[in-house]
């Protein structure tokens, strides 16, 4: 029997209780259509044309629109919900440091350090706030990050260069590293 005359018989699919049977069915109709045109070789047996992918795969229900912010609140929230312990403590000790040191400076104490000199949390707030509203401090800031980042920019074109000339050049690998 060829294959055209057993994709003939068999019985149509039911679709008594499948949600997916209009799709099974249309798939059958088309696998009975693409098992006809069978091509003959002389020399070799039958040559079946396959179906496309994914006919048998039910269709998926199209996905609604997703905004950024439920993209980020679906990523943020599990990560909140499994690290909420370790934020709570981390805000605890921070506030326990700072209510220690607002205590020892305002009462004056005296043991291992003496807090006579100290300023209070609230005299190091200000002086912060003050500073950074300069506009000198801005600048001196800009300079500084500017120096460091052409430091680290030299830094890393010397040593990618180095590194490359020592890894191919065998004279340069021997006389930097002789032993």
């Amino acid at each position: 029997m060829d294959a055209n005359t057993q994709v003939a018989n068999d019985p149509p699919i039911k679709a008594a209780g499948n949600a997916h049977a209009p799709r099974i069915a249309e798939t059958a109709s088309h696998l009975h259509a693409v098992t006809s045109e069978v091509t003959h070789n002389a020399a070799t047996a039958p040559v079946f044309i396959a179906p496309p992918l994914g006919l048998a795969t039910p269709m998926a229900k199209p996905k609604s629109p997703v905004s950024a912010r439920t993209v980020a609140e679906a990523r943020f929230w599990p990560w909140v919900s499994s690290q909420w312990l370790a934020w709570l403590l981390a805000v605890v000790s921070i506030s326990t440091v700072i209510l220690i040191w607002h205590l020892a400076t305002h009462y004056k104490l005296d043991f291992y350090v003496r807090f006579n000199n100290i300023p209070s949390p609230a005299e190091v707030w200000g002086k912060v706030i003050e500073v950074n509203s300069s506009p000198k401090f801005i600048t001196n800031i800009g300079i500084s990050v500017r120096r460091i980042l052409l430091g680290f920019f030299v830094a890393t074109m010397l040593g990618v260069g180095l590194g490359l000339l020592i890894g191919r050049y065998r004279w340069a690998r021997l006389s930097s590293m002789p032993a």
